[in-house]
């Protein structure tokens, strides 16, 4: 059996590219990248630390095996920024639609400065990335926890394939 990842070229989009999804078997998590303004070492530490765990998670579920990255099939980039943003979208945020709702006659919530975070996953041989996942406005930075990092890496990737099972005893149409 044979998957193929299709292409998409939406903002917010996943795959990228048409590729044999099926001869990927080991990741490596290259950098977690934090940018923006306002940064505090203990954020940095935190982002990263929590982020690489989180997907190692995520990845561990689907059966992908964690290598070194020169061993790996492909490779992790996440991106954190922190910026201010003016009014984020009703889906945008990691604590739901309730709290969207429930903030939205809030002056304070339309000018404010969140997080965002974008997935990439890269082949090694490729300089463009064959998965990318953009979550704008994941959370507003005043609301910085271990719980909506870790929850907005898992809506990150949730889309995200588990691994194809080969069955050696079927041709291999490579």
């Amino acid at each position: 059996m044979s998957l193929t990842g299709c292409f998409s070229s939406s903002k917010y989009s996943e795959f990228q590219q048409t590729f044999n999804f099926s001869s990927l078997d080991d990741y490596a998590i290259r950098e977690v990248e934090i940018s923006g303004f306002h940064l505090k070492d203990s954020e940095n530490e935190t982002l990263k630390s929590l982020s690489a765990d989180a997907l190692a998670v995520e990845m561990d579920a689907r059966n992908f095996v964690s290598v070194p990255e020169a061993d790996a099939d492909f490779y992790w980039v996440l991106h954190w920024h922190k910026s201010s943003t003016f009014n984020p979208g009703m889906l945008d945020s990691i604590d739901g639609l309730r709290a969207e709702l429930n903030d939205r006659d809030n002056p304070s919530q339309h000018f404010a400065t969140r997080w965002m975070l974008t997935l990439e996953a890269y082949l090694p041989e490729q300089e463009q990335p064959f998965w990318v996942k953009e979550l704008p406005n994941i959370f507003d930075a005043i609301d910085f926890t271990e719980w909506r990092i870790v929850a907005s890496v898992e809506r990150g990737v949730k889309n995200f394939p588990e691994r194809v099972e080969k069955d050696p005893s079927l041709p291999n149409i490579e």
